[in-house]
């Protein structure tokens, strides 16, 4: 547009009006839906490490295999999210707007 445009708690429609924005409308829509659903993404991604905190992993020796195993109730809540999370994750590995963040999904 030429200028910087930086909102603030009195930004209105009117500065927005006044500022002839209009031959950039679509444009800005399009980068306004590129940004929320990047946005959707992040917050997703968030959610996803949120679950894993406070979660113990329990575990015990298998057999005399050198090896460690999962043991415990929990197994079955950690195999359940980790499930949906796959899930989840290829989803969003197949949206065209991962790009900033496909390294931590």
């Amino acid at each position: 547009v030429g200028f910087s445009i930086k909102p603030h708690e009195k930004t209105s429609l009117t500065n927005m009006i006044e500022r002839n924005l209009d031959p950039y409308l679509p444009k800005l829509e399009e980068i306004s839906e590129s940004a929320s659903k990047e946005w959707s993404l992040e917050k997703n991604l968030e959610k996803q490490l949120g679950e894993w905190q406070g979660m113990n992993f329990e575990m015990q020796p298998y057999r005399d295999s050198g090896t460690s195993i999962l043991s415990g109730g929990a197994v079955d809540e950690i195999q359940t999210i980790l499930d949906d999370q796959i899930v989840k994750t290829q989803t969003m590995l197949a949206s065209p707007y991962i790009k900033p963040f496909e390294s931590r999904a």
